[in-house]
């Protein structure tokens, strides 16, 4: 009995050590009290000018992302807000039957030397409504989206030198037989964020996009701006996420 006490002892201390080194891996993600929010801590200073942004003591920049409901231009809450807006939305004749106007926001924020969170990436999602033909009434039916949006630390080379950036992930786990993720790499260079590569990762296999399964690459834009001057807020629109110009897939 006490052998079997002592065993169970050692895998609760094992787990406990484990579940910690699990939190330490992760830890340059932080979830703040706002469920709705993250907040990072990520390199990416420019190699070729001093840096705008707040460094901590490891090197880090910090950096929030938030996601925001909106009616028109007006700021309605958080996500945690949906069905107050949805009730909203239906006393309001004027944007009732037109998605666009209700929207999902995510704002990714920089700390400056200021100590401001300066807006560098806004990606908007419409909440599409839909009619309930099952139950015979014309009621309609907003979907919030489930996209999950993250961050990671990016390297590369960019002219002729290694250049620290950001990989901005956006997951879409919409189907039940698979996921999509699309990714957007920027760097700095001479206070521009630079839009320099694009990623799809596609386990579809019966996709409606009919976008390639696996892995694929694109180093061309050409039909999107991949310069953005400071100051300048860079709107993550569909053709920059999707449309893949030169893609190389494997």
């Amino acid at each position: 009995m006490k052998i079997a006490n002592n065993i169970l002892v050692f895998i609760f201390f094992a787990c406990m050590i484990s579940c910690k080194q699990n939190h330490n891996y992760t830890s340059n993600v932080e979830i703040s009290s706002d469920a709705d929010s993250l907040r990072y801590r990520l390199r990416i200073l420019d190699t070729y000018s001093d840096s705008i942004y707040k460094i901590d003591e490891k090197g880090k920049s910090e950096i929030l992302i938030e996601k925001k409901l909106y009616v028109l231009d007006s700021c309605f809450g958080s996500p945690k807000d949906f069905m107050k807006l949805v009730n909203h939305v239906k006393k309001r004749d004027d944007i009732l039957n037109k998605p666009n106007d209700v929207s999902l926001k995510t704002f990714i924020k920089i700390k400056n030397i200021k100590n401001l969170y300066e807006q560098i990436w806004v990606r908007s999602e419409p909440l599409f409504p839909s009619h309930d033909q099952l139950s015979g009434e014309n009621k309609l039916i907003y979907g919030l989206p489930d996209t999950r949006v993250d961050l990671s630390e990016y390297s590369v080379n960019y002219n002729n030198r290694t250049a620290d950036g950001i990989k901005i992930s956006f997951h879409d786990t919409t189907s039940d037989q698979g996921y999509k993720i699309y990714m957007l790499n920027f760097v700095r260079h001479e206070d521009s964020w630079i839009l320099v590569s694009r990623e799809r990762l596609n386990t579809l296999k019966n996709d409606s996009n009919r976008e390639p399964l696996g892995y694929c690459y694109d180093t061309i834009n050409a039909n999107c701006n991949t310069r953005f001057k400071k100051g300048e807020v860079i709107y993550i629109h569909n053709e920059m996420m999707y449309d893949l110009t030169n893609e190389k897939c494997y």
